[in-house]
């Protein structure tokens, strides 16, 4: 099997009611036979990142923002950043992977690249992901870096499900403004 779905989003559709990715986006950074793991960007929680300090080894005191869940697979605390120079994993060109704990404390103490700090990630065994993509319950489109760093979760969701729906009603017309194919 190929990786063809590494540096995609998976987006729920509608219909799907699994409390762990209602109305999400997942972000698959790996994509192989042996598996898929990735992290839902849009849900935000209520934990600042410079409240995980006791996790690194420098000082995350003046980080800004919020972890994000990334899904029900308890995991290290990683990022996903636009830094090729701290990058651990690339996941599209410009986009990367990263746990190390100190390359997590430099993200932190620079203004220049873009994160986004996740506690947990979501992943699928063997198959798993493919039946539940034959099975209708999850959407797929490439990422896109402005998606991946969107700030209005639900927004997020909808405009996501929106792109793939047009795509799917109008494949040869992407510009036909904001028409909602059901993604209420």
């Amino acid at each position: 099997m190929n990786s063809w779905l590494t540096g995609h989003f998976l987006i729920a559709v509608p219909a799907l009611s699994d409390p762990n990715f209602f109305r999400t986006a997942v972000l698959l950074f790996q994509h192989s036979e042996s598996g898929a793991a990735g992290v839902v960007i849009n849900r935000r929680t209520h934990v600042k990142i410079s409240e995980l300090s006791d996790d690194f080894t420098a000082d995350t005191e003046g980080a800004e923002g919020f972890v994000y869940s990334g899904g029900p697979v308890e995991g290290p605390v990683m990022a996903v950043h636009t830094s090729l120079v701290l990058a651990e994993l690339p996941i599209v060109p410009g986009l990367y992977l990263s746990t190390d704990k100190n390359i997590l404390a430099k993200l932190t103490q620079q203004t220049e690249h873009r994160y986004r700090f996740f506690g947990n990630y979501s992943g699928w065994g063997p198959g798993q992901l493919e039946q539940e993509l034959e099975a209708g319950g999850w959407l797929t489109t490439p990422a896109d870096l402005d998606d991946i760093f969107e700030t209005d979760d639900e927004r997020l969701w909808k405009s996501l499900c929106e792109q793939v729906g047009l795509s799917i009603l109008w494949p040869n017309n992407r510009e036909l403004g904001n028409q909602d194919p059901s993604c209420n």
